[in-house]
């Protein structure tokens, strides 16, 4: 019994779909594309469900954060993104802090030097 009180054979059971989406990420799936470094079924699973967001938040401005808190930002964008893999490096994974921000933080009420500005902006930017 998946859920109480619905039998795996009852037609309105999950468990079919459930054994379905299973195989995807317990198989090397084709269709999910999995890199050639996801070879257990943790890091299968992980790369499914990334695959997943992506199909069904497409275009909702989830992804970035996505890619960052799993930690797979720069590979995956250099083995699905031709046109940004050049270009991607590991301190995209933090956003740069925007210069009117950092022009307008104080310390006890006087502006920042150039030398704590370049501090206080994330690496890489």
């Amino acid at each position: 019994v998946m859920f109480e009180g619905v039998l795996p054979t009852d037609v309105g059971s999950t468990t079919a779909v459930m054994q379905a989406t299973d195989v995807l990420w317990t198989t090397n799936a084709t269709s999910e594309m999995y890199p050639a470094t996801a070879t257990t079924a943790q890091q299968r699973f992980i790369h499914f469900i990334l695959n997943e967001r992506a199909r069904e938040l497409c275009g909702e401005l989830y992804r970035w954060e996505d890619l960052v808190r799993t930690e797979t930002l720069v590979s995956r964008t250099r083995q699905f993104n031709t046109d940004a893999a050049l270009g991607i490096q590991d301190y995209h994974q933090l956003r740069p802090i925007p210069q009117r921000e950092i022009d307008l933080t104080t310390i006890n009420g006087a502006t920042l030097t150039p030398e704590q500005k370049k501090a206080y902006q994330n690496p890489g930017y």
